[in-house]
């Protein structure tokens, strides 16, 4: 049986293969035993969580910046709306 942590090494390896290595897809799913299709839709997805996590950092710095801009005084947010409700 193939739990998800499994799965997640798997894809992850296959993009380590094709995005560091060079390796075609064919290949890597000859080796990891699956079809062309499912590595195409692996590196797909790996590559969209490489982004988000790249979002992510990018956001983390953008945070930290704001907090700091918070703290200086250099940045006085507005009220939230309708009286403090926050979504």
């Amino acid at each position: 049986m193939v739990t998800q942590d499994t799965r997640n090494k798997a894809k992850a390896l296959a993009y380590v293969l094709w995005n560091e290595f060079g390796a075609r897809q064919n290949d890597i799913a000859r080796v990891l035993s699956v079809s062309e299709p499912t590595i195409s839709l692996w590196l797909k997805e790996m590559r969209l969580r490489a982004e988000i996590h790249q979002l992510g950092s990018e956001l983390q710095e953008a945070r930290a910046y704001a907090q700091a801009l918070l703290a200086s005084g250099k940045f006085n947010p507005p009220p939230p709306p309708f009286g403090g409700f926050i979504r």
